[in-house]
C-alpha cells in the first residue's frame, strides 16, 4: 500500500462539521410542531423550550468554533419561539373559554 493511499483514506473518513447541539435544536423544533399544542401543550412547551436553548446554543457554538449548522440551529430556534407564541396563544384562548363558560353558568 503506497503512502498516498493512506492519505486519502485519512481524509475520507472525516468527521462531519455539524454539531450535534444544531442538529438536536432542529429535532427539538420538529418534534414541537409534531405534538399540536391544543392536543399536547406540555409536551409542545418542553420541545419548543429544548429547541430554544439547543439554538442558543448550538449558534454559539458554531460562531466560536467556525463549523457548520448555523443555519441549523437559527431554524430550531425560529421555530421554537413560534410554537412557544402558538403555546402562549393557545392557553389563553384556553383560559379565557373557560371564564366565559364559568361566567355564563353561575
Amino acid at each position: 500500500m503506497s503512502e498516498g493511499a493512506g492519505q486519502q483514506d485519512g481524509n475520507r473518513n472525516q468527521a462531519a462539521g455539524l454539531s450535534a447541539i444544531c442538529a438536536f435544536a432542529s429535532v427539538a423544533a420538529v418534534g414541537s410542531w409534531y405534538l399540536f399544542p391544543h392536543l399536547f401543550i406540555p409536551f409542545s412547551l418542553v420541545c419548543a423550550l429544548g429547541a430554544v436553548i439547543t439554538g442558543h446554543v448550538g449558534r454559539w457554538r458554531a460562531r466560536r468554533l467556525g463549523g457548520e449548522g448555523r443555519w441549523i440551529a437559527l431554524a430550531g430556534l425560529i421555530a421554537g419561539w413560534l410554537m412557544l407564541a402558538v403555546c402562549l396563544l393557545v392557553a389563553l384562548l384556553s383560559i379565557g373559554l373557560f371564564a366565559a363558560i364559568f361566567a355564563l353558568t353561575t
